[in-house]
């Protein structure tokens, strides 16, 4: 059995600890058992959620939250146990997050919701109310089997509504820049695409990398400077590469302070996320002056 398969046995069998059999009485265990059953799974899940950076659908966690506590108050389990036990299972799990966390977070969720269709019987036979938990944003039967191929979804036409825009399409690119301001394109010294553009009174330019004899590029890079009287130092540029995210700052050879943004291309980016980082990128660029004014 590969580590991948062992780990997702490991979970399936909490999940059933914790759910009960889908059928059939579960006298034969105590209250005690069948109740430290059900938070040895709610730890799994709990564990495998923390690892894989899973994000439990609110309505599903306020549930699990609410019957995590019902099961301590009732066993009257010492506190700090049920933090040791999913602190035990994320030890188990980290390592192995290539193998384990192959669901997704949609899935994960289905999981659970799928696990609690029918009553809780473990926790209800030992005499813990819990709440059933509810059904996940998508059904379990919306996925495909594990193993089976991935049907691809179809892409949508060129230019089209939903089209991506990748580094082919030059046009699309300066259509979506105009959205901000004057924009015009014309080519490097080695042939290659060059927006040179205007926003909020800010020149700046988009440059194209990774080209094919001037077509086909798979990244771009927005880039603004600017000469200044007096000259940033080091440790300004330290400090806004420090503090902000969306852009990095430099010194070019003059002493004059510059920022630039990567855009990755390779494959392809909705219209709407384009035009979010552009309106992000004119933004950034106000606020990089204003930085620089303050010092």
């Amino acid at each position: 059995m590969t580590v991948r398969n062992s780990v997702r046995a490991a979970a399936l069998t909490s999940l059933l600890v914790m759910f009960g059999p889908l059928s059939g009485p579960a006298q034969a265990q105590t209250k005690t058992e069948l109740g430290a059953g059900a938070l040895s799974g709610y730890a799994t899940i709990l564990a495998f959620g923390a690892v894989c950076k899973f994000d439990v659908e609110k309505p599903i966690g306020a549930v699990l939250d609410k019957n995590i506590g019902a099961i301590i108050t009732t066993l009257k389990v010492p506190d700090g146990t049920f933090e040791m036990m999913v602190k035990n299972s994320i030890t188990q799990l980290s390592g192995h997050d290539a193998e384990t966390c192959v669901w997704g977070t949609d899935k994960f969720n289905a999981m659970i919701a799928e696990m609690a269709k029918e009553p809780i019987t473990a926790a209800t036979a030992a005499g813990i109310a819990q709440a059933p938990i509810p059904p996940s944003k998508r059904p379990l039967s919306s996925f495909p089997p594990d193993g089976a191929p991935a049907t691809a979804a179809a892409a949508p036409a060129k230019g089209g509504a939903g089209a991506l825009i990748d580094g082919t399409d030059v046009d699309a690119i300066l259509a979506v820049a105009k959205n901000y301001g004057e924009a015009t394109a014309s080519k490097d010294s080695h042939g290659d695409p060059t927006l040179k553009l205007k926003s909020k009174g800010n020149g700046w330019a988009i440059y194209f990398y990774g080209c094919d004899k001037g077509a086909s590029c798979s990244s771009i890079q927005f880039y603004y400077g600017l000469s200044t009287t007096t000259k940033p130092t080091p440790a300004q540029i330290n400090e806004w590469n420090q503090t902000k995210r969306w852009a990095r700052a430099y010194i070019d050879k003059d002493g004059d302070p510059n920022i630039v943004q990567d855009v990755n291309l390779s494959a392809g980016v909705a219209r709407a996320n384009l035009d979010a980082s552009i309106a992000r990128w004119t933004d950034t660029i106000v606020d990089f002056k204003a930085f620089l004014a303050k010092k």
